[in-house]
């Protein structure tokens, strides 16, 4: 197989895994096609279409954007593909208090290996345990990204105060 023709495979598998995702997405969170339809402002037609593994028509970044989170959140995984992450921030992500932040970093982290070791106990992981670790794992996580951002934020800005919640000091 030819460079060219594994390139344009590999484009429409991705674009098939991309609609099957967002099929998926809309109907586990009971969002239906006509709803997203009139949402963005397109035809149903083109919205069943997006989400027809068989045969699909990509979606604009556009459209993608103005999903519902939960579509949006299943296409991104989707397209970052294995070995990478993709989570939701903590509203209070931006601000507030370092101290206070990696305090529940540490905190969140401690969570999921307690939860882990717990699992671990009888030697198997349900499936109900399996989904309160990924909950704990996706909370540690966004502890985490809320101190990347300061980190990338002393990147940009060369130097950055460390910010303390005067409220919380008193």
């Amino acid at each position: 197989m030819n460079a060219v023709r594994t390139a344009r495979v590999e484009r429409e598998e991705k674009k098939a895994a991309i609609s099957e995702a967002l099929d998926l997405a809309l109907r586990s969170n009971r969002l239906t096609q006509a709803a997203i339809a009139e949402t963005l402002g397109v035809s149903e037609t083109m919205v069943a279409e997006w989400c027809k593994p068989e045969k699909p028509r990509a979606i604009t970044v556009a459209d993608a954007a103005r999903l519902p989170e939960p579509a949006r959140m299943a296409m991104a995984i989707e397209v970052a593909g294995p070995g990478h992450a993709v989570g939701k921030l903590p509203a209070a992500a931006s601000s507030g208090d370092d101290l206070r932040a990696i305090a529940n970093v540490q905190r969140e982290c401690a969570d999921v290996v307690a939860r882990h070791l717990d699992a671990m106990a009888d030697g198997r992981l349900s499936r109900a345990e399996g989904a309160e670790l990924e909950r704990e794992v996706d909370q540690a996580i966004a502890a985490l990204l809320a101190v990347k951002l300061r980190a990338q934020q002393a990147q940009r800005e060369l130097v950055i105060a460390f910010r303390r919640d005067e409220a919380a000091a008193e």
